[in-house]
């Protein structure tokens, strides 16, 4: 049941608001110069900083921020090298070799105590 929940629930909303932010970024990179969106999220960087040390160390804004820098130089390329992009990074994620770099469910109990942890 637990895995239902996390596929029909916590995974659609990460699909979800990682569509709606690839497309906030198009229509953001469309009208205003690189210099505001580097500034709009080394500001949500802060803010997510803050937010993860002073109340919860889980956060999203710190991961939206680094993607989007990751994302600024991408803006300019033409829209078959971004599908191409796109592709190829979907391909790399669906590799069978790439499940070794998952960490066990020992790890991961590990890993939850310690965030957990007060």
């Amino acid at each position: 049941m637990d895995i239902l929940l996390a596929v029909f629930l916590e995974f659609k909303a990460f699909t979800v608001f990682s569509l709606l932010f690839g497309v906030g970024m198009g229509i953001q990179a469309d009208r205003l110069p690189a210099r505001y969106l580097v500034r709009r999220f080394l500001v949500l960087l802060g803010i997510g900083l803050c937010h993860m040390v002073l109340l919860s160390n889980v956060d999203i804004l710190c991961l939206y921020a680094v993607c989007g820098l990751f994302l600024l130089p991408l803006t300019g390329l033409p829209a078959r090298v971004l599908a191409a992009l796109g592709a190829l990074g979907l391909a790399v994620a669906l590799l069978p070799f790439w499940t070794r770099f998952v960490p066990g469910a020992e790890a991961m109990r590990a890993h939850g105590e310690l965030a957990t942890r007060i």
